[in-house]
Order: structure tokens, then sequence, then C-alpha cells
């Protein structure tokens, strides 16, 4: 595995005392889900990973209110949701987690960088820490 330059930031924004949502953006197959789940396993926390791939986990979290998404972010430390923008309108979900769950961290990922990007902006403003992978 390429040790990558963002891995080290991406870690300590993680593990910061005062966290924001971690975005981490880029192309499909430049190992985005492998540097989360690289950095995830240093998190001593309960962590929970969620693929925006599953069908199930996208009706999940489709147009979803806070007493749904409780249990889920109450539970977990971590959250760590990847293909964030196949879930529609995840902007407004994302917002509500950094919004009423503050003490849960949140990484989302996403390879379709322009799709995301327009679903979270808005909602996520001062929210959220935003990373870019590039390939090697």
């Amino acid at each position: 595995m390429i040790k990558r330059q963002i891995e080290a930031a991406f870690t300590e924004n993680l593990l910061a005392e005062n966290h924001k949502m971690l975005l981490l953006l880029g192309p499909r197959q430049t190992g985005k889900t492998t540097l989360v789940r690289k950095v995830a396993a240093q998190f001593s926390g309960r962590s929970l990973y969620l693929s925006g791939d599953d069908p199930t986990v996208r009706t999940r979290l489709t147009n979803v209110g806070i007493e749904s998404l409780r249990p889920l972010l109450e539970a977990n430390d971590l959250l760590i949701l990847d293909e964030a923008q196949r879930i529609l309108n995840i902007g407004i979900t994302l917002k509500l987690m950094a919004d009423h769950f503050p003490n849960t961290r949140v990484i989302a990922t996403g390879s379709s960088s322009f799709a995301l990007s327009n679903q979270i902006n808005e909602p996520l403003t001062g929210r959220k820490t935003e990373f870019h992978l590039f390939p090697v």
C-alpha cells in the first residue's frame, strides 16, 4: 500500500477534539475506501462502515429525520459512509448528523466529487473539512 501524504492530516482531523465532519472526495479507484479503513483502524471508539452502493443503506438514509438517525449515531463513535453520493438528499442527512449528533464523528466519501459537492456544499457550510484524493 502506498503511504499518502494526506493520511496524517486526515487522521489528525479525525482524532481532533474539536472535530468536523470529514469528506474524502476523488475519482474511483484512488484508494478512498482503503485510506478511510486504515485511518479508522486507529480510532479507539465504536465504528460502523456503511456503503452507499448497498440499496438497503440508500433506503435507510434517504429523507430521514433525527429520530431515525438517533439509534445509528448514538450507538457509534464513528460512522463511515462510503460512496455517499449514491444516497438521495445526502447533504441534508449529513447536516442533521452534524447538527444533532456532534459527539459522533462522521466520514463521508464520494467518487463523484461533482455530484457529492453539489449535494453537500450549502447544507454543510462550516460543518465539514474536505480532503481530495488523486490518483498516484
